[in-house]
Protein backbone atom coordinates (compact mmCIF):
# COMPACT_ATOMS: atom_id res chain seq x y z
CA UNK A 1 0.00 0.00 0.00
CA UNK A 2 1.31 3.63 -1.01
CA UNK A 3 1.23 6.05 1.31
CA UNK A 4 -0.84 9.27 0.47
CA UNK A 5 0.83 12.49 -0.05
CA UNK A 6 -0.07 16.15 1.40
CA UNK A 7 -0.16 18.42 -1.17
CA UNK A 8 0.23 22.15 -0.48
CA UNK A 9 -3.38 22.81 -0.63
CA UNK A 10 -4.27 20.67 1.81
CA UNK A 11 -1.01 21.90 4.18
CA UNK A 12 -2.72 24.77 4.08
CA UNK A 13 -5.84 23.93 4.84
CA UNK A 14 -4.55 22.48 8.04
CA UNK A 15 -2.79 25.39 9.14
CA UNK A 16 -5.49 27.60 8.38
CA UNK A 17 -7.77 25.67 10.67
CA UNK A 18 -5.09 25.73 13.32
CA UNK A 19 -4.72 28.74 13.58
CA UNK A 20 -8.14 29.26 13.67
CA UNK A 21 -9.07 27.47 16.53
CA UNK A 22 -6.34 28.32 18.33
CA UNK A 23 -7.79 32.50 17.92
CA UNK A 24 -11.04 30.69 18.95
CA UNK A 25 -9.56 29.41 22.10
CA UNK A 26 -8.26 33.00 22.75
CA UNK A 27 -11.64 34.17 22.09
CA UNK A 28 -10.91 36.23 18.93
CA UNK A 29 -13.64 35.04 16.84
CA UNK A 30 -16.48 35.73 19.48
CA UNK A 31 -17.98 38.53 17.77
CA UNK A 32 -16.34 41.30 19.19
CA UNK A 33 -13.80 41.59 16.09
CA UNK A 34 -13.86 41.72 12.87
CA UNK A 35 -13.02 39.16 10.74
CA UNK A 36 -10.99 39.69 7.91
CA UNK A 37 -9.83 37.50 4.86
CA UNK A 38 -6.32 37.59 4.30
CA UNK A 39 -4.70 38.72 1.26
CA UNK A 40 -3.10 36.48 -0.68
CA UNK A 41 0.44 37.00 -1.27
CA UNK A 42 1.44 35.42 -4.58
CA UNK A 43 -1.04 38.00 -6.52
CA UNK A 44 0.52 41.19 -7.98
CA UNK A 45 -1.10 44.42 -7.68
CA UNK A 46 0.52 47.14 -9.65
CA UNK A 47 0.85 50.90 -8.76
CA UNK A 48 -0.98 53.46 -10.18
CA UNK A 49 1.66 55.42 -12.22
CA UNK A 50 -0.21 58.87 -11.98
CA UNK A 51 -3.26 60.18 -10.03
CA UNK A 52 -6.35 61.08 -11.98
CA UNK A 53 -6.33 64.68 -12.00
CA UNK A 54 -9.65 66.97 -12.08
CA UNK A 55 -10.63 68.27 -15.95
CA UNK A 56 -9.20 72.02 -16.34
CA UNK A 57 -13.16 73.11 -15.97
CA UNK A 58 -14.01 71.74 -12.84
CA UNK A 59 -16.00 72.59 -10.02
CA UNK A 60 -13.11 73.40 -7.64
CA UNK A 61 -11.12 75.37 -10.61
CA UNK A 62 -14.45 77.67 -10.64
CA UNK A 63 -14.51 78.13 -7.13
CA UNK A 64 -10.62 79.12 -6.71
CA UNK A 65 -11.17 81.49 -9.74
CA UNK A 66 -14.28 83.21 -7.99
CA UNK A 67 -12.99 83.38 -4.42
CA UNK A 68 -9.56 85.48 -6.03
CA UNK A 69 -11.74 87.61 -7.48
Amino acid sequence: MTKKRITKEELLKIEKAAVREERKDQGALDGRFREKVEKSKKTYTRKTKHKKKEPKGSLSDRRMIARDR
